[in-house]
């Protein structure tokens, strides 16, 4: 009878430790695969350029794929910048979730209304104006002096969604996901988006 006990428990031990094993290799598994994953697509992000285009409104749109990055390898790649970004805005590393780098250029041309001999601080001088919702413009000009007081404003609002890519054909799609996207849109329509570079920082779960 207690050998009988002692076989059973015997069982069960060598079933939970059997167990224990399969799990740990299941999650092995389930982790190189994403590692795998991870690799391949900041690979591809490296090497795929940032698509441009013009949405429904007119207004410019970037596309490109989202780099993930360990916390270790942000810090190895990404070393001076980190330290710049602690130096201006005072933000550890370790509170970073992801950085995005977006460069715009904006080009308008506009008309001026030109008033000619205002007294501006008792100094007779010329006057440019222009303003609309995305661009303040003014030009002062003294009559007698070759220089130019001039000012202006542009504004613009940048909409920003990052969203899971898929890659494959017809049924494979829905099974494979390849990393985030970022796109950005100006909502200026005399902007023009330049260049797009998004870091997304992987942390381990605790």
């Amino acid at each position: 009878m207690l050998s009988k006990i002692a076989n059973i428990k015997t069982t069960i031990i060598l079933t939970v430790m059997l167990l224990g094993v399969l799990f740990f290799g299941f999650m092995t598994i389930k982790n190189l695969k994403s590692e795998k994953t991870r690799l391949q697509s900041n690979q591809k992000a490296l090497i795929q350029k940032v698509v441009h285009y013009r949405a429904k409104d007119s207004t410019s749109v970037a596309v490109a794929k989202q780099i993930e990055l360990s916390s270790k390898e942000m810090k190895n790649l990404y070393e001076n910048e980190l330290k710049e970004i602690r130096k201006k805005l005072d933000i550890n590393a370790r509170k970073i979730e992801s950085i995005t780098h977006t460069s715009t250029s904006t080009t308008q041309t506009f008309y001026t209304n030109t008033k000619d001999s205002m007294i501006y601080d008792s100094i007779p001088v010329k006057v440019d104006l222009y303003f609309d919702k995305w661009l303040t413009y003014e030009r002062i000009k003294p009559i007698n002096i070759d220089k130019s007081y001039v000012k202006y404003t542009v504004r613009d609002s940048l909409i920003t969604v990052v969203y899971w890519s898929r890659d494959g054909f017809f049924l494979t799609r829905f099974f494979k996901r390849k990393g985030y996207e970022i796109i950005i849109n100006s909502l200026n329509p005399n902007t023009q988006i330049n260049y797009l570079k998004s870091i997304n920082v992987k942390r381990k779960k605790k």
